[in-house]
Order: C-alpha cells, then sequence, then structure tokens
C-alpha cells in the first residue's frame, strides 16, 4: 500500500525549563478530511518527550472514528495498536489514566 504525505514541516517550541523540542511532520494530502493521525520525526538532539514523562500518567487507548474504509487498511499495515470505530463523524478520542483518574480528550 502507497500513502501519500504531504512535504516536511518543520516545528519547535521551548518547554517551560527552557529545553527546545525540534520536529519535522508530514501528513496525509487530504489533513483535514481524514483522522489519520500525523507522523513526526524528532530532531537531532531533541531528547524524545516520553523519555521524560509526566510521572503518573499513561496511555489507556488511542480510538479514530471514522467511515474511511482505507483507515483500517493503513492501521494494519504500520501495525499501528489503534482501535478504529465507525461513526458518522470523525474524530480521535485519547484515554489517559492519571492520578486523578482516567481522563478523556475527544
Amino acid at each position: 500500500m502507497t500513502l501519500s504525505v504531504s512535504e516536511p514541516q518543520a516545528g519547535s517550541r521551548t518547554k517551560p525549563d527552557g529545553d527546545t523540542l525540534a520536529w519535522t511532520t508530514f501528513y496525509p494530502p487530504n489533513k483535514n478530511e481524514v483522522v489519520f493521525p500525523f507522523f513526526i520525526q524528532w530532531g537531532p538532539g531533541t531528547l524524545h518527550p516520553s523519555e521524560t514523562p509526566t510521572v503518573g500518567c499513561s496511555l489507556v487507548k488511542l480510538e479514530l472514528h471514522s467511515n474511511d474504509e482505507v483507515l483500517s487498511e493503513l492501521i494494519n499495515e504500520f501495525g499501528l495498536n489503534i482501535v478504529v470505530v465507525e461513526g458518522s463523524e470523525n474524530q480521535i478520542q485519547l484515554r489517559i489514566d492519571s492520578p486523578k483518574g482516567e481522563v478523556l480528550f475527544p
């Protein structure tokens, strides 16, 4: 399966502690019409954010709500542990377990 993507786009931000995160991202070309997440490559010298996680938080589930038939094929092709839920509206839902309980980000 071939996946078309946008041109790479550079990005960065400075964290509250003064360190800078740098990255390059690319998206499916119709990113406003599909629910598939973007791809990211962390810049040289950038510590991956997962190496400095928020204490006590963990990913419970990532769900993609969509009627896009190609989405499930892409998830399988990339071997991703993502649940695809048929829905009338494209949406990404993220569930995080935190010290204050489970939090849902619609």
